[in-house]
């Protein structure tokens, strides 16, 4: 993990990262720390952490949980105030730049107050520190050499399946094909496969259906893209393997999953169904491919 000095004697934040060597695309945990003596009666976010390069993604931490730590004969009270899933964009090396705070703390006053108790007990006053964290810097290794075709820069330890919802239809009527990956990766920037399809089918752009969580672990989850076609045309036609490849930085090889070649039996349609109207997805802004 990667150190971080006191910014002052009483008050820091520390910066660290579970790696700091890793492949673009791969998944890098950042957690920055509170460390304190002192009573803390304020706090404000002065500059967040520029992250140029990075695709971010935001760990829900709950509640402030507090615990307490013995360093250098001081007991002090540890809480963490921010964590980042980060997936680097870009290959080289990069900079996490600081997480900048400011903080009013509570500190006895110089000199009695007018009141007996002041004098008693001593006159406390708030005091503002400016604190930043160390910046962090992080290798980036570029994907190996040759990338396999079908390779659109998924990174991860994923999964794909293709589901049909018919193999036989009527013509003018509508199929959809699903294609699904999951796993855990940079799922959230996973792009649409390539699929042949027939000329004479009707494509429209894919519903893009996702669903992922950002734990500690990373981001893990699924997205789906629902692709919409209606063949026009009498016909048996079949739809080439579709291919996801993607690269696993724990092997540090890429894999590719290949479905089974699609193919749909297409009957003759009924007299005038290729004026019917199809409830396909996000009908308002659709867009015919092909």
């Amino acid at each position: 993990n990667t150190k971080q000095e006191n910014v002052s004697d009483d008050l820091y934040i520390k910066a660290s990262v579970n790696k700091t060597k890793v492949y673009q695309g791969e998944q890098i945990i950042a957690t920055y720390q509170l460390y304190t003596r002192v009573n803390i009666s304020g706090n404000e976010l002065v500059k967040s952490v520029d992250l140029n390069g990075f695709w971010s993604q935001e760990i829900d931490l709950g509640e402030s949980q507090w615990r307490q730590e013995i360093i250098g004969g001081y007991r002090w009270h540890i809480a963490t105030i921010r964590k980042l899933v980060l997936f680097p964009q870009r290959s080289g090396d990069l900079v996490i730049d600081p997480l900048e705070m400011k903080f009013l703390v509570q500190r006895r006053a110089q000199g009695g107050g007018q009141s007996v108790f002041d004098q008693f007990f001593g006159r406390v006053e708030n005091v503002e520190y400016s604190l930043k964290s160390k910046p962090i810097n992080i290798k980036v290794m570029p994907h190996p050499k040759p990338t396999p075709e079908g390779f659109n820069g998924a990174v991860g330890n994923l999964d794909m399946t293709v589901d049909v919802s018919t193999n036989e239809i009527k013509a003018n009527e509508a199929i959809n094909i699903k294609v699904k990956v999951s796993g855990k990766g940079n799922i959230n920037l996973i792009e649409a496969p390539e699929i042949d399809f027939p000329s004479d089918f009707e494509i429209y752009d894919p519903k893009i259906n996702d669903k992922t969580s950002t734990t500690s672990a990373g981001v893990s989850g699924y997205k789906e893209f629902d692709y919409l076609v209606i063949p026009r045309n009498k016909g048996n036609y079949k739809i080439d393997p579709i291919s996801f490849s993607y690269f696993n930085p724990s092997t540090k090889k890429y894999q590719t999953i290949t479905s089974e070649p699609i193919e749909i039996n297409v009957l003759k349609g009924e007299a005038g169904s290729e004026n019917m109207v199809y409830s396909a997805p996000n009908k308002e802004d659709i867009k015919v491919l092909g």
